[in-house]
This record gives C-alpha cells, structure tokens and sequence, in this order.
C-alpha cells in the first residue's frame, strides 16, 4: 500500500469525524514528512524507527510526529485490519509538557505593564485557563 494514499483515508476519516481544521493540519504536516520519507508503508517497525531517528527536530517535535504515526497505524488497524508496528516501538522522551510558568511577582508586573482594557482581558484569559493562544485566536 502507498502511504499517502493510507494517509489521505486517515485525513479523510477526522474530516469525517468533525476534527478542527488545526488538528487535520498538525496531522497532514507530521504524516506528509512521512509519506516523503516511506513512500511505500512500511509494516515493520524498523523502518518507522529509521524515520524518526533521522528527523532533525526537537525532542518535543519528535514525540509528536510519534504520536501522529500511532494515530495513523491505529486507523488503518481498525479500518484495514493492518499490523500495527508502532506497538512495538516505544515513545520518545519528548520535553517536559508544562511549559515556562511565571512567578506571582512576574505575573503582576506582566499585569500592571498592559494599558488596555483588552489585552488585560486577553492576559488574564490566558493566565486564567491555560488555553493556548491559537484557540484564543480563533
């Protein structure tokens, strides 16, 4: 099977699942450097291991595309009855997900410098629930 056929079905199928329009792009960026990379689909994880160790990214970056290519091997287990290799490989440490915190005098400062009333709201949007600012962005 030809990999970016497989992954247009993947794409296809969150499309159909109602998945944001950010998570289908995530998806085709990370899988389409694998379609280049494996142009047929490899069934054995040696090939997928080889792919990710050339990748030359962050460590973060790697996990993702990981967890992109578990994503994609799980469809087509369900949807093709295909082996999953990706079982049998296991995730790479990636960065710590909690990214940099302020400390409360920080944050003051932070707060006290923003003049208006809307980039206060923002701030304290963000500071408030943790949402990332694509979300708030729309």
């Amino acid at each position: 099977m030809k990999t970016q056929e497989a992954i247009n079905d993947f794409i296809h199928s969150r499309i159909a699942g109602d998945r944001s329009p950010l998570t289908i792009q995530w998806y085709q960026q990370r899988l389409g450097t694998f379609a280049r990379a494996c142009p047929t689909l490899p069934k054995r994880p040696e090939p997928i291991e080889t792919y990710l160790a050339s990748l030359n990214c962050s460590p973060a970056e790697r996990l993702n595309q990981f967890n992109a290519l578990r994503a994609f091997y799980r469809f087509l287990r369900k949807r093709h009855r295909l082996p999953n290799p990706m079982d049998l490989i296991d995730p790479p440490h990636g960065e710590d997900k909690n990214g940099a915190t302020l400390e409360a005098e920080e944050l003051w400062k932070l707060l006290s410098s923003v003049t208006t009333l809307r980039d206060k709201a923002v701030l304290t949007l963000l500071v408030d629930t943790g949402i990332r600012s694509s979300e708030l962005a729309g």
